[in-house]
């Protein structure tokens, strides 16, 4: 409830205070001069799902929610789910000397209404709720997750460029973990308070290839009741990034590596764990109690390709792992995770096609399980 108010809040600040520079804006620049756009974006996509082995109740696939237990999570074979279904509001404010205010709110249209996105961006500011400033979004999607952030974007030349940001630091549940009754009424509780720090620096060379390099340094607090102390752990992480088109506009290659400390909610598959969230594990059986964030690694290649104008396809891989073994047996260590597809766009906006997937989930105990589906994938945007 408090963070739903915070977004309220920040929202409404963000509306109040780009709506006061547009009245303000208006008085300075004659109404003839004077410019407001407002676009709305809705993306749909439905899939049905034929499940091999009948582990997934909907069509999202993710080695982490792979069962490991014999007979634990049979589920029908046949799935049909709406997994993305999106408004998307933009509003630009034209300024004086040419200069634009851009708000945006995304928000998820499922049985409850879901804040994803809202924000602002001014003069390379932005201001509010986005995707990390850590994240690639044009390398293979290794790095996952939103964040209230208040982020600087500048150019060091014109092929490179650079931005910083102050992220909100994101939840963490102590492992193992345990009901919410149960946790407030433990000495140990999870507090993050302290802001994230995230950097990156991106070069491009017009539409042909980037490479970009992320970093993120953060300090996890939680606090002992008990001892009326707060204890932090450290979080880091690496991410390189990069795309290259091997046929421009027909084939793209892209490529990816993550290396750091602490990145549970910053990873594709980690990030899925319902039993192991983030990153703080309390060490079992040592008097001390010691408490320690767990390194991780992913690496991920993806390519796509235009067969022809309306059909095209892409493969993908990754691989994700968390090194450390002073965990359960039963805990997650590495997954394997592959896909390809092939869509027909009649239209730029719609495609219709199927998608093959497949993945491993291996524990610490070295057990592991295999899992694949096929689905039909029907989606659109406008």
């Amino acid at each position: 409830m408090k963070r739903q108010k915070r977004l309220i809040w920040l929202t409404g600040l963000m509306i109040g205070s780009s709506t006061l520079v547009a009245a303000k804006s208006a008085e300075e620049v004659p109404a003839s001069e004077s410019d407001s756009t407002l676009k709305v974006e809705i993306s749909f996509e439905a899939r049905g799902a034929y499940d091999f082995n009948k582990y997934y109740a909907k069509p999202g696939f993710s080695t982490a929610a792979i069962p490991m237990k014999k007979g634990e999570g049979k589920k029908k074979r046949f799935h049909f789910d709406i997994p993305d279904a999106t408004l998307c509001i933009k509003k630009d404010w034209s300024l004086p000397q040419g200069e634009v205010i851009k708000l945006v709110l995304k928000t998820e249209l499922k049985k409850e209404l879901t804040l994803d996105s809202v924000y602002a961006d001014y003069r390379g500011f932005r201001i509010g709720k986005a995707k990390t400033n850590f994240c690639d979004p044009d390398a293979c999607g290794l790095a996952v997750g939103k964040a209230v952030q208040v982020r600087w974007k500048g150019k060091l030349h014109p092929l490179v460029s650079y931005a910083v940001a102050i992220e909100k630091a994101p939840d963490f549940i102590l492992y193992p973990i345990v009901g919410k009754k149960e946790r407030d009424n433990k000495n140990l509780q999870p507090h993050n308070e302290m802001p994230t720090l995230s950097a990156n620096v991106r070069y491009e060379k017009e539409d042909l290839w980037h490479i970009q390099l992320s970093g993120l340094l953060g300090r996890l607090e939680y606090y002992d009741k008990k001892k009326e102390k707060a204890m932090y752990l450290d979080q880091w992480g690496l991410n390189i990034g990069a795309a290259y088109h091997l046929a421009p506009e027909r084939t793209t290659i892209k490529l990816q590596g993550i290396y750091g400390q602490g990145l549970g909610n910053y990873m594709a598959d980690l990030a899925g764990l319902e039993k192991e969230v983030n990153t703080i594990y309390l060490i079992k059986g040592k008097a001390s109690k010691v408490h320690k964030t767990v390194d991780a690694w992913g690496v991920g290649i993806g390519i796509k390709h235009k067969w022809l104008p309306k059909w095209r396809s892409k493969l993908s891989y990754r691989a994700v792992s968390m090194v450390d073994s002073e965990r359960e047996p039963s805990a997650y260590k590495l997954g394997h995770t592959a896909s390809m597809d092939l869509f027909y766009h009649p239209i730029e906006q719609f495609k219709i096609g199927a998608q093959w997937l497949g993945g491993v989930r291996q524990n610490i105990s070295e057990t592991s399980r295999y899992a694949n589906r096929i689905q039909a994938v029907i989606g659109f945007e406008i």
